[in-house]
């Protein structure tokens, strides 16, 4: 694969459609790419850009169908999975879809690379700014030590529920000096 990335690159069409992102060029239009070809074009231009690329399609389906694509090519991109329809998201949405959905952002933001694909409706959604998101990521390493009031004080500012018990996503409980947490993701 790698010597089909080295050759496409080394095309001036291929070069130019880089080359016209990294200056900020408004459009580039290409055109009768379908399937396969396609997804080796945003895999090429991906494996050649230095910032992150937003590939934005029709529907869910567009999407899962070119994430599958582009994940066979490269690691480096991301599902952002969202229903079409505002009463559908409402009624099914699913605790694995959102979890589906913060970690692809989390990945993402925190490569500063890669591709995101998302459906049309993905940008319909109000998300926080990335400096917000990354002030509230928590991270723990085995046999660290932490300090429980501030982790509970920050669980509470990221919306988590404290519970006797946790049993669903975004509940926390504490417990002497355990504290239990059934993270988003």
């Amino acid at each position: 694969m790698k010597n089909i990335h080295r050759y496409l690159s080394g095309k001036k069409a291929i070069r130019s459609i880089s080359d016209g992102i990294d200056l900020g060029m408004a459009e580039k239009l290409v055109a009768g790419l379908t399937g396969s070809a396609r997804s080796l074009l945003v895999s090429v231009i991906n494996e050649a850009m230095s910032k992150p690329i937003l590939l934005v399609t029709h529907q869910l389906s567009q999407a899962q169908q070119l994430y599958d694509d582009l994940l066979e090519l490269t690691q480096d991109v991301y599902l952002y999975p969202v229903n079409e329809l505002i009463g559908a998201e409402i009624a099914i949405s699913s605790p694995e879809l959102r979890s589906q959905r913060i970690e692809a952002l989390s990945n993402w933001q925190r490569a500063k690379k890669g591709i995101l694909i998302a459906p049309v409706q993905a940008l319909r959604r109000f998300l926080p700014p990335s400096d917000y998101w990354e002030k509230y990521q928590l991270t723990f390493q085995v046999g660290e030590e932490i300090n429980l009031e501030e982790t509970l004080k920050m669980l509470v500012h990221m919306g988590y529920e404290s519970a006797s018990m946790v049993t669903k996503p975004g509940e926390f409980s504490r417990r002497g000096g355990i504290i239990d947490i059934y993270p988003l993701t």
